[in-house]
């Protein structure tokens, strides 16, 4: 997942009809000097290490 700052106007869902919430860790940032910031996550695994 990347974030930019920029405003993209309604958009169009990232994540579309997953049908149930994950829990996510975050595992890396990495910014840039052009001000995009990018998030590395990956899905909790509920009962085991995560």
């Amino acid at each position: 997942m990347t974030i930019l700052p920029i405003v993209l106007g309604e958009g169009v869902p990232f994540f579309d009809a997953i049908g149930r919430e994950y829990p996510l860790h975050l595992k890396d940032v990495t910014a840039y000097r052009n001000g995009m910031v990018e998030l590395w996550y990956e899905i909790r695994v509920s009962g085991g290490r995560g």
